[in-house]
This record gives structure tokens, C-alpha cells and sequence, in this order.
């Protein structure tokens, strides 16, 4: 027998023994008698429940009785005085300011100049911006026309305000008078012609009451180019 067959047939041999001893060494399951003891039988306890029969009325607990009894009670007073519940509280408003009446409506005076005063006859405005007065500084002499910021016999042209002039005269005095007042103004009283002084005049800036001084005045005459 060579070599290699006669290790096969050891090897082969192994196996076999151990697969064999394996199946023989299964350990076996450890089996115990039943429990014994020196001491008495013991002894069966019967419990033996009272009847109960049947009730003629029955009550519903509404309160835990697995709590204590104090908090119980506390539970019970709870339910038989509930409190009110609280009012909700008064909000205090201020009352609205009381609305002031509008202020009466001042409308400037008109009137006949009785002095010597420039006597506005017009404008005269540019297409671009630029606008002079059209006055005469004397009576029987051509009107001429003047800028504001120009200054005439004393009488300087403050400013043109609708359609107002406004000068500072000779005495140093803030005088008013109204453009164009033979063609605008023909029922002014003081009788005659010439220069219609404004007296007392209201503020110029917007009144949502009662409009403007220039609402209140008579509008200019067309202006030229």
C-alpha cells in the first residue's frame, strides 16, 4: 500500500471514531424526585364569602374614595359651593375729545384807497416763468411794469400773491391792493375808481374750512405771453 492511500485510511479512521464518540457522550437530562419535607401536611385555607343581598337603593360616590379623606372633603365643599366666576373687568375709555366748532370765516375787507397808492392794472407773465406787474404810480401817467423786488416813486412790490399785490410803502407800512380792480371789481364801495385796498387780510395757506385768500379774491385778468 503507498503512502498516500494508507494516510486516506488513517484519516478516515479518525473521523469515524470521533463522529462515534460524539454521539456517545450526549450528556443525559438531571431528574428530580419530587420534594420532601419533615414537616406537617399543609393545610387547604377555604375562603368563604358573606351573601349580599340585594339593595334597595344605591347612592353613586362621586368623589375618589382612593384619596384621602381631607382631600376628599375638599373635593365634596368644591362641588356643593362651586364659586361664581369673576366679572370681567371694566375697561375705562376716555370719552372722545369734544369737537372744537370751525373758526369763523374772516374774509379780507375790500375798500377804495382815499392816499395816493400805485394802482395795479394787470399781470404780465412769460412763458417762462417770469412774471411784473402792470401799475400805475400816479394818476394821468402810462402804467409801467414792475418785478417784485422793484422799487417805484417809495412803493416797493413785495411780492404778488394770487391776485394781491403786496407792497411796503414809502412810511414803511404793509399795504395790500387788489390786480385789476376797474374790471374785477366794479361793485367795491367808496365809490369812484382806483386802487382797492385789502384790509385785514386772512391767511394766505390752504383752509379745508374756507379755502384760500385767493378763493375769496377775484381771479386775474388773462395774462399775456
Amino acid at each position: 500500500m503507498n503512502p498516500q492511500a494508507l494516510s486516506f485510511l488513517i484519516a478516515l479512521t479518525l473521523v469515524v471514531m470521533a463522529a462515534v464518540w460524539r454521539g456517545l457522550a450526549q450528556d443525559e437530562p438531571i431528574l428530580l424526585d419530587a420534594p420532601r419535607t419533615d414537616s406537617d401536611a399543609v393545610v387547604p385555607l377555604i375562603a368563604t364569602t358573606p351573601v349580599i343581598p340585594p339593595f334597595d337603593e344605591f347612592h353613586v360616590n362621586n368623589l375618589n374614595p382612593f384619596v384621602p379623606f381631607a382631600v376628599r372633603e375638599a373635593e365634596r365643599m368644591k362641588i356643593e359651593n362651586p364659586t361664581p366666576p369673576q366679572p370681567p373687568p371694566e375697561i375705562v375709555t376716555r370719552p372722545p375729545p369734544p369737537e372744537l366748532p370751525p373758526e369763523p370765516l374772516r374774509l379780507p375787507t375790500l375798500t377804495r384807497a382815499k392816499d395816493p397808492v400805485p394802482e395795479c392794472i394787470g399781470l404780465i407773465a412769460h412763458k417762462s416763468g417770469r412774471r411784473a406787474l402792470l401799475v400805475r404810480m400816479r394818476a394821468g401817467e402810462p402804467p409801467g411794469a414792475l418785478a417784485v423786488g422793484e422799487d417805484a416813486d417809495g412803493w416797493r412790490l413785495d411780492a404778488i400773491d394770487g391776485t394781491t399785490a403786496r407792497w411796503t410803502s414809502p412810511a414803511g407800512d404793509q399795504r395790500a391792493f387788489v390786480i385789476a380792480p376797474a374790471s374785477r371789481n366794479p361793485g367795491i364801495g367808496g365809490g369812484g375808481s382806483g386802487a382797492v385796498e385789502v384790509s385785514e387780510p386772512i391767511d394766505g395757506e390752504s383752509n379745508p374750512d374756507h379755502g384760500t385768500m385767493e378763493e375769496g379774491l377775484p381771479p386775474p385778468p388773462p395774462m399775456g405771453e
